[in-house]
Parts: C-alpha cells; sequence; structure tokens
C-alpha cells in the first residue's frame, strides 16, 4: 500500500497539486474538462488522507487522471462517488474536499440522466417452448442526449411465461422500449418485469382462410404433377395463402416494467416450428451487461 500510496504522490506533484484544496481556484459550477480535472485533483488529495482506500479506487483514480477522454463520464461518475463515500477522517479540509468532488459528481449524474431510451433493438434468439417458455434474448439499447450524442447499454433478458405454446424455432426480434422515460444513469439497475402477455397472428390467418375461401362452384383444379400447386389450399386464394404463411410466423410480446414506469415490447419472426395461440408472461428481469 506504501508503495503506491508514494506513486500517488509524484503524480500529484507532477500535476502541480499542493496541500491545499485548490492552488488555482476552479468552477465546480460547470461540467467541462477543467471541472472534472480539478474533481479528480481533489479526489486525488483527499485519498491521500485515506488509510483504508482500496487498492481498485487508487488504480481507478490513476487511470481516469491519464487517460483523459478515453475514461467515459459514466466511469468517472462511479469513480468520484466512491470516493466520496470512502473512510476519511471528517475535518474542515476533508469536508471541503468531498464537497467539491460531490459538486462535479453530480453534475455528471445529472448529465447522465439526461439521455433517453431511443430507437428500436434487434437480437436473435433459439428459443425452445412446449406450454412452458423461457425467453432469453441480448439485446443494446441505445440512449439519446441533449447535444445527439449516443450512449448504449446491452442487457440480457429473461422473460417467464406459461401457456397454449410449442416452439422449436430462431427468433428475430424487433425489441421497443414503451417509455421513453428511461434515463441512462438509471439504465445499470436490474429491471424487474410483471405479467404481461405473449400471443401470435395465427388466429388471424384463421380469418384469412374463412373470409377468403372460394366457394365450391368457383373452385380451380390442381394440376398435382405440379410440385409447387401441392401444398396450398385449393379453396383460398394463392396470395392470402402467402400472407397466411407469413402471419403464422410473427408474434408479440408485452410486458410491464414492475419497478419502473413503462413497459417491455418484442415482435418476433419465427423460423421454424412456432404454435403459440396465447400465453401469460410471469415475470422475468432485464439484468445490464455493460
Amino acid at each position: 500500500m506504501n508503495h503506491i500510496r508514494n506513486i500517488f504522490s509524484v503524480m500529484v506533484c507532477c500535476l502541480g497539486m499542493s496541500g491545499n484544496v485548490a492552488a488555482e481556484k476552479v468552477s465546480l459550477t460547470e461540467l467541462n474538462d477543467q471541472s472534472k480535472q480539478e474533481a479528480l485533483r481533489l479526489a486525488n488529495l483527499l485519498a491521500e488522507k485515506s488509510k483504508l482506500l482500496p487498492q481498485d479506487v487508487y488504480q481507478k483514480l490513476n487511470t481516469a487522471t491519464f487517460a483523459g477522454a478515453s475514461f467515459s463520464e459514466e466511469q468517472l461518475e462511479k469513480l468520484l462517488k466512491s470516493v466520496v463515500n470512502m473512510g476519511v477522517p471528517n475535518t474542515p479540509e476533508t469536508q471541503e474536499l468531498r464537497a467539491g468532488i460531490a459538486q462535479v459528481q453530480g453534475l455528471l449524474a445529472k448529465k447522465l440522466q439526461s439521455y433517453r431510451v431511443t430507437g428500436v433493438s434487434f437480437a436473435v434468439d433459439p428459443n425452445g417452448a412446449f406450454f412452458v417458455d423461457n425467453q432469453d434474448p441480448e439485446f443494446t439499447v441505445a440512449y439519446k442526449g441533449a447535444s445527439g450524442d449516443i450512449k448504449t447499454r446491452r442487457y440480457k433478458a429473461s422473460i417467464d411465461s406459461v401457456g397454449l405454446k410449442v416452439e422449436f424455432a430462431i427468433s428475430f426480434d424487433m425489441i421497443l422500449f414503451t417509455n421513453t422515460s428511461v434515463n441512462f444513469y438509471d439504465s445499470e439497475k436490474v429491471i424487474e418485469l410483471g405479467t404481461g402477455f405473449e400471443m401470435s397472428f395465427w388466429p388471424l390467418a384463421r380469418i384469412n382462410t374463412a373470409v377468403f375461401r372460394v366457394p365450391e362452384a368457383e373452385r380451380v383444379v390442381l394440376d398435382f404433377n405440379n410440385p409447387e400447386h401441392v401444398a396450398f389450399d385449393p379453396n383460398v386464394p394463392r396470395w392470402v395463402q402467402g400472407v397466411n404463411q407469413i402471419l403464422h410466423q410473427f408474434s408479440i410480446t408485452y410486458v410491464p416494467f414492475k419497478n419502473m414506469p413503462g413497459g417491455l415490447f418484442i415482435q418476433h419472426f419465427n423460423f421454424g416450428i412456432s404454435a403459440n395461440v396465447l400465453s401469460v408472461v410471469t415475470g422475468g428481469t432485464l439484468t445490464p451487461l455493460a
């Protein structure tokens, strides 16, 4: 631990840091490169006064100080938060250091909260179900800031359901958060899923078949020597059967979030065996991966 402290002592000197809280006054009321560097300077000073600071925090401080723009704002916010909450003797000087660090950490948190979920996500999910199902697609959600820049968060879903469903297929999913107020700062939390539903468009295919069925007198005699005709019902127009084949492959899942407003909507396009009339989603989670 002593050699790590020595490294930071040298680093502090190289950066022109002194034992004073601020060698050159930098405004901490606005978030910019200068205020971020000042927060790191104060964090290093506070770290020097801690006897119990974990080694990984020292290493992260070192990385953040020299990494510059490659150290992300979310990483910096986490680091400053951990430094503010570490065990350091409570003196007027450490209180002032903490206040300065907390001010920049608060500005970072506020900025990260301004990033709102946007757009549609996509996933490929091989799935097998026999009345009981667990969908577990992985997908990336984009969060857009006020200036138009994008941050992303990857999730792994676990969606439990039970119902009239038999499926052995590869599902191509289009995924949408129905609540655009979900923000990037809170996206690190596990999202709990409530009770929802999953259904296919198979009933619509049956309705199409009934509505567009050709009367007995107008049926066309099939040439069964032509393999192209064998798979089609002579009583239903070809274009209707084509639409029905597509409808058989589509299904949707909707489940509300349990611990925040909004919900998860998934449009499935299945390749394989898929027969799903209606299932009840009993719960699940969306776990952030990165």
